[in-house]
């Protein structure tokens, strides 16, 4: 975790020109980009490679949302020295840039990239389009002139091509000292505080009410009434009819899910899956490179290699210019971790790599080179390495704890179900609180050169055995046009050939370098966190996604229990956030979680009763009506052409498989959701769910109850300045 002293964010910015002149404000947003866009831009080298901070603000960049676009410069992780510091760099890295100028092939990528976002059809066009125009639209504007790209860009080219307009621009609005500065320093003793001021609250609140009514007895009694009041309020609005409302009815459903083309080949020693469909001239392209027997302290380290994978560059190239490259040729390459479970066996699953990328079709030769430097090139025995796997660590150990806290829920979920299976398990260590504890430990150990020495040996070793995945066990999914299946067979070619004649050595790994963190076996786990609220979770373990009508009944029961239980007493009488029940077919689990929860002792309660408040109650027609739209919503919502057909490749998934579950949910009866009610019912009586509790310690959590505490908090290094 961050030292205490280097918690520090400060943000500068400046007031831009008004956003109705469309075309300036297009190429302010260019020339921002330019600033602080990539491993290679000047802010980032500036602010972070230097190490004045640990990565960027949230509010970093060109907004022109409002009648005057905004830009903003921000940093994390500063110390109480380097803070004076920050603003003379960022002023002197803008005089320096307006000096220096901008490549135009800098600035051909980013055009390039507007070309792909234009072209590429996503389920989510004609909402995107509403949220580039809205801006203008709500300050008066014509949002027709916001769409007129291809003139704008046009205009663009032909002013670009004018001596320093760029450079121009940002002398015009940038140099001036005309700006705003924020900082904001913890706390240590912020929780005392707030609890403090909360308690002067209440007790103001109290006088007021004792006066108002005479006594201490009258002003309790008054606010009793009131309480009973709500509850019945609250009781009364889970009968309200809503005959009145319109209502969609799966009659309005199809039985039959949308047909997707969908063939297979091998090409070379992959198994290729095709999917020909209108994309624009763009090529879609993903690649599992499968691991067997990955040890788990390797594959706890598989995030941060895929991050230094796009960091550290090759011998013959920067990740500058590997940045510029990507950008010019491809609509984005990355290198990700993949794992799913077994649609037939909740003790299986599948690990690898997983490679993506898209590009227009003349380009695809291009994108497949940039994938194999990146990921057999990339040169761990580079004298900057050790600095730029120093500043990935940095950077995640930063945001640890609002990372948690924005998605706590998840994570407590996450944490519970990997107690049930490998899927669940593996997820855990790569993406759950294991990882962000091992990204917290090793950033504390960042000093010590063996430490890292070490770490760099493991990267290496996952880069070998991915060398040897993609020789032996690497599969393939293309989206193209049915005109460029072709051109994409023979570059898949050239590419397999070519990642086949690479041989990594293998390094020697020290025993003494594991950094494995076992996931507890306890049914109850407490993470201690410097939270206000809690996140709480309760996981039961369920059948396979073939085991067709159970999960089928466990997914509506899922909607029924979010929508007509949870949500009533868990967030609107027990001040919750949010309160979640999901069905996951795939990992075979049922979960119930609550978010950002004052009373999480209460939340557990109400979900260990769910299952038989379920059972017990009498489940009208118009309520399975709701709890299947609410379901097919997810699954029928619209999907980007590039999406399609991605079920089957990654996970296995035959459409025949969700033709089956289909029919299945529209199928289910009252009765099923009472057997799939009995069935939760009965495990929990058996005290196979396992809960999993983030946030401050409560009076519940007993360790002769059961309870297993861990203190985040002291491992990530953080106390009572955080807050949720």
């Amino acid at each position: 975790m961050t030292a205490p002293d280097a918690q520090n964010r400060t943000s500068v910015a400046w007031i831009m020109g008004d956003t109705s002149n469309i075309q300036e404000s297009f190429a302010l947003n260019i020339a921002t980009s330019l600033l602080t866009d990539g491993y290679g831009s000047p802010m980032y080298r500036a602010l972070v490679e230097s190490g004045l901070g640990s990565d960027f603000s949230p509010n970093t960049g060109y907004d022109s949302h409002m009648a005057k676009a905004i830009f903003a410069l921000g940093l994390n992780g500063v110390t109480d020295e380097n803070l004076p510091k920050v603003k003379e760099t960022v002023f002197a890295t803008i005089k320096e840039s307006i000096a220096n100028g901008f490549e135009k092939q800098k600035v051909d990528g980013m055009l390039h990239q507007l070309e792909l976002s234009l072209k590429h059809k996503t389920a989510r066009f004609g909402i995107g389009l509403v949220q580039n125009v809205q801006g203008q639209w709500f300050t008066g504007k014509d949002p027709f002139d916001a769409l007129q790209w291809n003139s704008i860009v046009q205009k663009f080219k032909s002013d670009f091509a004018k001596p320093r307009y760029l450079e121009d621009l940002l002398e015009k609005y940038l140099v001036s000292d005309r700006t705003l500065t924020y900082i904001m320093r913890p706390s240590a003793s912020y929780a005392a505080d707030l609890a403090a001021e909360e308690q002067s609250r209440l007790a103001t609140k109290i006088d007021a009410e004792t006066a108002q009514h005479g006594s201490a007895e009258a002003a309790y009694e008054h606010l009793r009434k009131q309480e009973l009041d709500l509850v019945e309020e609250q009781d009364a609005g889970r009968s309200q009819s809503v005959d009145c409302l319109p209502m969609l009815s799966t009659k309005d459903i199809s039985r039959k899910q949308k047909d997707i083309a969908i063939r297979d080949s091998t090409v070379a020693h992959a198994k290729v899956q095709w999917h020909e469909a209108p994309t624009n001239e763009l090529t879609y392209f993903r690649g599992i490179a499968k691991f067997d027997d990955l040890p788990d302290e390797l594959r706890m380290l598989v995030p941060l290699f895929c991050d230094a994978l796009m960091r550290i560059g090759t011998r013959n190239k920067s990740m500058e210019e590997l940045e510029d490259l990507i950008k010019l040729k491809t609509g984005g390459v990355s290198i990700g971790y993949h794992v799913s479970g077994s649609p037939h066996d909740l003790q299986t699953a599948h690990e690898g790599l997983m490679l993506r990328g898209s590009a227009f079709d003349r380009n695809v030769p291009a994108m497949y080179e940039l994938l194999q430097i990146l990921l057999l090139e990339t040169d761990f025995d580079s004298p900057k390495a050790h600095k730029m796997i120093r500043e990935l660590l940095q950077s995640g150990a930063s945001g640890a704890v609002d990372a948690v806290a924005g998605s706590g829920h998840m994570y407590a979920s996450m944490y519970a179900n990997a107690g049930f299976g490998p899927s669940g398990r593996l997820a855990e260590q790569t993406g759950g609180l294991t990882q962000v504890k091992l990204i917290a430990q090793l950033a504390s150990a960042e000093e010590n050169a063996n430490a890292m020495t070490s770490l760099i040996k493991q990267l290496q070793a996952i880069q070998a055995l991915a060398s040897g995945s993609l020789k032996s066990s690497f599969r393939v999914a293309l989206t193209c046009g049915s005109s460029a299946t072709s051109a994409n067979e023979s570059a898949l070619q050239s590419f397999l050939t070519s990642t086949s004649s690479t041989a990594l050595p293998t390094p020697t790994l020290s025993t003494s370098s594991a950094t494995a963190s076992s996931i507890s076996t306890s049914s109850r786990t407490h993470f201690t966190l410097p939270y206000q609220v809690s996140y709480a979770a309760l996981a039961l373990p369920t059948a396979p996604y073939t085991s067709t009508s159970t999960q089928a009944a466990n997914s509506i029961l899922a909607a029924l229990l979010t929508h007509k239980h949870l949500h009533h007493e868990i967030r609107e009488k027990g001040g919750a956030y949010g309160a979640f029940a999901s069905s996951r077919p795939l990992s075979g689990t049922f979960t119930m979680s609550s978010y950002r929860d004052p009373n999480p002792e209460n939340s557990l309660k109400i979900m260990t009763e769910s299952a038989k408040w379920a059972l017990d109650r009498q489940w009208s027609r118009q309520e399975l009506e709701e709890a299947k739209l609410s379901v097919f919503q997810g699954i029928d919502a619209p999907v980007s052409v590039s999406a399609e057909g991605m079920v089957r490749f990654e996970a296995g998934i035959s459409r025949a498989m969700e033709q089956e579950r289909r029919e299945a949910l529209l199928d289910v009866q009252a009765s099923d959701v009472r057997s799939a009610a009995e069935g939760l019912a009965g495990k929990l009586e058996r005290g196979e769910g396992r809960i999993v509790v983030l946030g401050p310690k409560k009076g519940f959590v007993k360790g002769e109850e059961g309870w297993r505490v861990e203190d985040m908090a002291r491992e990530l290094g953080v106390g009572g300045a955080a807050a949720a």
